[in-house]
């Protein structure tokens, strides 16, 4: 037990509290506050409580079994977690904060150092890149199980969806918004058109400002809109009913529609 820190106090079994650490505290079993090559005095308010916990920089906090608050005003609370970006948290288990001012909470989350402001909530969450630059993307937010958020505004709720675009939104069940502004909600969705939306089943939006609603709906061409099952609709035009049946889709190219019903047999 080892507390050479100005105003500081170790207490357990085999605690270390470095002269860096001022105001600081180390309690329980192998505990670590501040680190060896600072100045002395250098890093204040550091604690670390529980069992093999480091606290390295002033104002953090590491409480638990084995977590590490490497980042100046960061906290790990739980096992095994890791929160090293400046004003970071890390809470449960086996999660890692690398980005500035972000957050995971549950199972095996990660915020990689390119997201800022970002958080992963649930299990085996992803926000930002692992190759980006140090906060290349901001507000990203991931919930659920093993979403993906990897863009500025990106948010990506319930299980396996992705969100890649700038601003895009995919919710639901392995839905993947990967265009700026996409949204996909809803399961199996594809949107990779800017400012496209698709809800419901399997629909695929690949236009410009295209929508698809219902099941298995294409909207691959810029303005485009399908709605109902098995529609597909090209430029400028919209798709209902039932394509597998019956579809009416109108043409609206040049300001003027021009309808088209169509019958197919099963």
């Amino acid at each position: 037990m080892s507390a050479p820190g100005r105003y500081s106090g170790a207490f357990g079994y085999f605690n270390k509290e470095y002269a860096s650490a001022r105001n600081s505290n180390a309690l329980g079993t192998g505990n670590i506050v501040g680190t060896s090559s600072g100045s002395e005095g250098s890093k204040s308010f550091i604690n670390a409580v529980g069992s093999q916990n480091g606290a390295t920089k002033a104002g953090a906090s590491a409480f638990g079994n084995n977590n590490s608050a490497a980042g100046s005003y960061s906290s790990a609370f739980g096992s095994h977690n890791y929160a090293s970006g400046s004003s970071s948290g890390a809470f449960g288990h086996s999660n890692d904060t690398y980005g500035s001012k972000s957050s995971t909470f549950g199972y095996g989350n990660t915020d990689y150092v390119s997201a800022t402001n970002s958080n992963a909530l649930g299990n085996g969450n992803h926000v930002g890149y692992l190759s980006g630059a140090s906060g290349a993307y901001a507000d990203a937010n991931a919930v659920g199980s093993y979403n993906i958020a990897n863009n500025t505004d990106a948010s990506a709720f319930g299980y396996a969806n992705t969100a890649t675009g700038l601003d895009s939104t995919a919710m639901g069940f392995k839905n993947t918004a990967s265009a700026t502004s996409g949204v996909a909600i809803g399961l199996n969705n594809d949107v990779s058109g800017n400012y496209g939306a698709a809800l419901g089943l399997g629909n695929t939006v690949a236009g410009t400002k295209a929508a698809a609603v219902g099941r298995y709906n294409s909207a691959t061409a810029a303005y485009s809109y399908a709605f109902g099952g098995f529609n597909g609709a090209g430029n400028y035009s919209v798709a209902f009913g039932n394509g597998k049946f019956v579809a009416v889709v109108i043409n609206f190219a040049g300001q003027q529609a021009s309808f088209h019903q169509l019958h197919v047999c099963r």
